[in-house]
């Protein structure tokens, strides 16, 4: 099975180990990657993004704030 080079929020959370509102936060002050729209409602991230915002040490950061 391939990798899904986009994730939703949920997965990204589960990914993550946060809250809904702490991926809503990080998101909002710019500490994490930016979301792509899909349609009106819906968004999701790409996973390079995400895995690559996880491998530069941001994560330990922001757990520790």
């Amino acid at each position: 099975m391939t990798e899904k080079l986009v994730l939703t929020e949920s997965e990204v959370r589960m990914m993550l180990g946060v809250s809904r509102t702490t991926l809503w936060r990080m998101r909002c002050a710019g500490r994490f990657p930016a979301p792509i729209q899909m349609g009106t409602r819906s968004v999701r991230y790409r996973r390079s993004d995400v895995v690559g915002w996880v491998n530069s040490g941001a994560m330990v950061f922001e757990q520790a704030t």
